[in-house]
């Protein structure tokens, strides 16, 4: 699988999850409105999901040498 492949893959993921993560968005969702309606909590669907992600915050050095590594490829070509 190409590197681009894996990257357009990864992109509709994020944007339409598989089987169970989608299941577990969609629950979370659904007991978020439940317990916003029953009670005064201002809860979210990210509180009842049970596999969080870790948002990992990118310094300005990691962006630019990722930035600079995925446009390696296209440098070399020349």
């Amino acid at each position: 699988m190409s590197y681009d492949e894996l990257y357009k893959w990864m992109e509709y993921y994020n944007k339409e999850p598989f089987s169970a993560d989608r299941q577990e968005l969609q629950m979370a969702n659904l007991s978020s409105i439940v317990v916003n309606l029953v009670g005064k909590s201002k809860l979210g669907t990210k509180d009842f999901m049970i596999c969080k992600k870790e948002e990992k915050k990118q310094t300005v050095k990691e962006f630019e040498d990722d930035l600079k590594n995925r446009f390696a490829m296209f440098a070399k070509r020349k």
